[in-house]
């Protein structure tokens, strides 16, 4: 709750205080919101439902449908410094929740719809292949 507080009075305002160099040329970006670290608790999806509530209809803020999961690759991958996509690029059998690669897959094409067929051509099978290759050097 205290991340969606501060994005919304921090980085709001901020953007907010930019649109007044509008008249000097500078063009302000839409924002897309990443949902990120999302736990199963009731708590972060009542959170999570706020958030879309605030910004559902704003020109200026979308929140995208894609949510990186608070899952336990993620967390391995940023402390191993390697993208969590080149960790777990098959779905693990114990796990209802899609693989990494998947779960990035789709945030970077709803993000970057214009890479799409960029983005579904890294496969399993060709993740896999760049993991051989990079282990291989």
């Amino acid at each position: 709750m205290l991340a969606a507080r501060e994005f919304s009075r921090g980085t709001i305002h901020m953007m907010d205080g930019l649109r007044s160099y509008a008249r000097l040329g500078l063009t302000i970006p839409h924002i897309n919101i990443i949902i990120n670290g999302l736990d199963e608790t009731a708590d972060a999806r009542e959170i999570h439902r706020t958030v879309r509530e605030i910004f559902d209809g704003n020109p200026d803020y979308t929140v995208l449908q894609s949510i990186i999961p608070d899952a336990v690759i993620f967390k391995k991958a940023a402390s191993q410094g390697v993208p969590a996509h080149r960790l777990e690029y098959r779905q693990p059998s114990n796990r209802k929740s899609p693989a990494a690669l998947n779960i990035i897959r789709s945030l970077a094409i709803e993000a970057f719809p214009e890479w799409t067929d960029r983005f579904e051509a890294m496969t399993e099978e060709r993740v896999a292949e760049i993991v051989k290759e990079a282990r291989r050097d």
